[in-house]
C-alpha cells in the first residue's frame, strides 16, 4: 500500500487525471488470488479518484462481482471482454 500511497501523491501534486486499478499480474489468474476486496480499500483510501479492475482471470464473472463492488472503471489486455 506504500508504493500505491506514493504514487498517489505524486499524480496529486501534479494534478493529473488518473483512476487506479487493481490488477494481479498472473495470467490467467486463479480465482483464489484475485482478492477484490482491495478495491473496498482504495475505494476507502482513495475516496477522490476513480477505482477499478484490470483482470486476467478466464471468464466473466469476477469482473461483474468487481462492477458489483464498486469498481468504476474496467481494463482488459486480453482482448477477449470490450471495455
Amino acid at each position: 500500500m506504500d508504493t500505491v500511497r506514493s504514487i498517489y501523491n505524486l499524480l496529486t501534486v501534479a494534478k493529473s487525471q488518473f483512476c487506479l486499478l487493481h490488477c494481479v499480474s498472473a495470467y490467467p489468474t486463479p480465482a483464489q488470488d484475485i482478492n477484490l476486496r482491495v478495491i473496498e480499500t482504495y475505494k476507502r483510501e482513495f475516496p477522490d479518484i476513480p477505482i477499478g479492475y484490470s483482470g486476467h482471470e478466464l471468464g466473466t464473472a469476477i469482473s461483474l462481482a468487481a462492477v458489483a463492488m464498486g469498481a468504476q472503471v474496467r481494463g482488459d489486455t486480453s482482448g477477449r471482454m470490450p471495455v
